[in-house]
């Protein structure tokens, strides 16, 4: 099937890593678009890309850790995604979301 249309089977894995990290695009459940649960998915999973970016790429530690980050993505993203698959990544986005905030810090809060 991924040679008959490989740019359709390529779209669909590109919704799907975008699903893994932010929001799903196609929920099942009517429930899912209660802004208690998407917001802060969808923030945490903006701020830990910022994270990512902003991170030290001198430190072997972070360098694992977006490693690992991203292979995750990559292998969940690959076959069926349930929601509890998340929780999978949560600790990494949480490390990242922590870099972007120590980073404000420093940045704006200069005392």
């Amino acid at each position: 099937n991924i040679k008959k249309e490989p740019i359709g089977y390529l779209i669909f894995y590109a919704k799907k890593v975008v699903s893994f990290l932010f929001i799903t695009i196609d929920p099942k459940d009517s429930r899912y678009w209660n802004p208690l649960h998407y917001l802060p998915v969808l923030l945490l999973g903006i701020t830990s890309l910022i994270g990512i970016v902003l991170s030290d790429k001198k430190s072997y530690k972070f360098n694992y850790l977006i490693f690992i980050f991203f292979v995750n993505i990559v292998i969940f993203s690959s076959v069926s995604i349930l929601p509890r698959y998340k929780l999978v990544i949560l600790p990494l986005q949480i490390i990242f979301t922590n870099v972007l905030i120590e980073h404000i810090k420093k940045n704006f809060f200069k005392t």
